[in-house]
């Protein structure tokens, strides 16, 4: 009843980190402001320490996974995988997997009654064949092979271009920041003005943004994942962002000069919807509609296609968004970020619901 809660609860903390990591800057910038007046150049020192402490809760994250015991569900796959390969290496358990009936002497009823018996021969044959199959399946399906029938595939396909598609979007829409950030008047020209000012302000601007709309999109999705199910709050999300990157694409030059508060309404309810939506769903469900025998393997794949995604927002998209002078072509980065979210949307429906379901109902289901 509260798997899906928890799971959403700690992809929160990328929220709370992004408030943390402006919350840094403006301590370590705070504790330099005199020599930055002083030399600008001091900023040097104030960069590498900000990337410095992000290496401490990376480090206390390790140190607890690496002490925390396996789950119970995976010792007891791994228990299960264990003795079914006993099994298939013992010649006694595959004649007794083999045989439809075995009955000693002595037992109660006798091998003549059994044989008696044509249905009691079928159903205890249909039993060891079922019990042998299973054992096969444990020891010898790899996961080529569980993913090389469709049915599998398709929800890892889902999983994985689902979270690059949001993660496109989601790294790239970011490169409007500096513009909000600007709209509510706490940008500057880190050249002209003083630049411990500029980046302190920069810094709490970037506090506000995530306060307007990424902090209450991730509350909403913990708060309702259980109730509302992983599709419904991806499928919605996906088709709100599509049709808020479509608004600002097209519009983008005309909102801005109409009205910088239109502008930031839009961005803050398209930062919600990602983590009311896509950018939280996209890691939860990879890492229950799997096999236990499967699931990290899955869950990574699709992490590492969502941070491919990332790198073709960052390193692909960001190499042209001053073509035609600068930041001129956003808007139609914008535009393609809507084909992406598009596009997530329909992968969606490759992926089962898992809302309400044991991890032991979602294993019998694959």
């Amino acid at each position: 009843r509260s798997r899906g809660k928890m799971m959403a609860a700690v992809f929160a903390f990328q929220g709370l980190g992004n408030v943390s990591a402006s919350i840094v800057a403006i301590i370590v910038l705070a504790c330099f402001k005199s020599a930055i007046q002083s030399d600008v150049y001091t900023l040097d020192y104030v960069w590498r320490i900000c990337l410095g402490f992000g290496a401490i809760p990376g480090a206390v994250s390790l140190y607890w996974r690496l002490t925390m015991p396996e789950s119970a569900r995976f010792k007891e796959e791994t228990r299960r995988r264990q003795l079914a390969t006993e099994a298939l290496h013992e010649p006694e358990t595959e004649s007794l997997l083999a045989k439809p009936v075995c009955i000693e002497a002595g037992e109660t009823g006798s091998a003549q009654t059994a044989s008696a018996d044509p249905q009691h021969t079928r159903e205890m044959g249909e039993e060891a064949a079922c019990e042998e199959q299973t054992t096969r399946r444990l020891t010898d399906e790899s996961l080529s092979q569980y993913f090389g029938q469709w049915r599998h595939l398709k929800v890892l396909l889902g999983t994985s271009l689902a979270w690059f598609a949001v993660d496109v979007a989601f790294y790239g829409i970011n490169l409007n920041s500096s513009v909000v950030i600007s709209a509510i008047g706490f940008s500057g020209d880190v050249q002209k003005d003083d630049p411990y000012r500029v980046l302190t302000r920069n810094c709490l601007g970037n506090i506000i943004i995530n306060l307007l709309g990424s902090i209450p999109g991730y509350i909403c999705a913990v708060f309702t994942i259980e109730r509302l199910g992983r599709k419904p709050i991806q499928l919605f999300g996906f088709a709100a962002l599509t049709v808020l990157y479509i608004i600002i694409g097209f519009g983008y030059h005309k909102i801005l000069d109409a009205s910088n508060v239109a502008f930031i309404v839009l961005f803050t309810l398209a930062q919600f919807f990602q983590n009311f939506g896509p950018n939280v769903t996209c890691f939860v469900w990879p890492g229950e509609v799997f096999p236990t025998r499967f699931r990290a393997t899955a869950h990574g794949i699709s992490a590492a296609a969502g941070k491919l995604g990332a790198i073709v927002a960052q390193a692909g998209l960001m190499s042209i968004k001053d073509r035609g002078g600068p930041n001129a072509f956003i808007p139609h980065l914008i535009e393609i970020f809507a084909l992406f979210t598009l596009a997530g949307f329909f992968v969606t429906f490759w992926i089962p619901e898992t809302r309400g379901k044991t991890l032991e109902d979602i294993e019998g289901e694959a």
